[in-house]
């Protein structure tokens, strides 16, 4: 597995030293990369909630101007296959949810598939979910270990129309959650909109991987929207 795709713990334990100096110095050259992407997804949370750049600067340890520097440009959005709607464009796009289609980037590559589908979304979502998401998926004895054991049989094909490097299942799936944050009057999207939209979508890799584990998606639903 390359760099790239190695998981954050794997890399924190190579870059121990404990094997070789050289792959050390790999893993904290990766590390010090998925660090970079989480810090601009956490200050452009933080600048969309109102914070001042004097604000973001202060846990970072460094100047205003710094901050500024460092950090004017970033980003706010989904990946260009969510962006079929302009509302988008106006809505906050939460650093745990951009952090979720980057792993599931990562996930499917890891896994071989051509595209990123559904089911790498829902893997994803299983790694870095807050509360109440991850409640709501432990609640249904849904774990990572669980998805790991089971997404193999239900990774989809190649299909028509792919596009950005996603299936048609993830794109509507992407684009379901900006419309699960409007409808619920939300400014943002977060992790429970994506798991909403996935939640929603009868077809693609979740799906089946839900059907094989003998979940039913209505009960995580109620779940999350605090039915149940």
């Amino acid at each position: 597995m390359s760099d790239d795709l190695a998981p954050m713990s794997e890399l924190c334990r190579r870059a121990q030293g404990d094997e070789s100096a050289g792959d050390a110095l790999r893993a904290l050259t990766a590390l010090r990369a998925r660090l970079t992407e989480l810090e601009r997804d956490h200050v452009a949370d933080m600048l969309a909630g109102g914070a001042t750049w004097t604000q973001v600067a202060e846990p970072l340890g460094i100047t205003r101007q710094a901050a500024h520097h460092r950090h004017r440009d970033a980003r706010r959005r989904l990946p260009a296959a969510a962006d079929a709607s302009a509302e988008v464009q106006r809505v906050l796009v939460t650093g745990v949810a951009r952090g979720t289609v980057r792993l599931a980037r990562r996930e499917a590559a890891a896994l071989g598939a051509t595209a990123v589908g559904t089911e790498h979304l829902l893997l994803a979502l299983t790694c870095t979910a807050p509360e109440p998401v991850a409640r709501a998926l432990r609640s249904a004895g849904i774990d990572e270990h669980a998805l790991r054991t089971t997404l193999q049989p239900t990774i989809c094909g190649d299909e028509p129309g792919q596009q950005g490097g996603f299936t048609r299942h993830a794109r509507e799936v992407l684009e379901g959650s900006l419309r699960e944050a409007v409808t619920r009057g939300d400014g943002y999207i977060g992790a429970d909109h994506l798991l909403l939209a996935l939640l929603r979508n009868p077809a693609g890799g979740a799906a089946q991987t839900f059907d094989a584990l003998g979940v039913e998606p209505g009960a995580i639903f109620a779940t999350l929207a605090g039915r149940s």
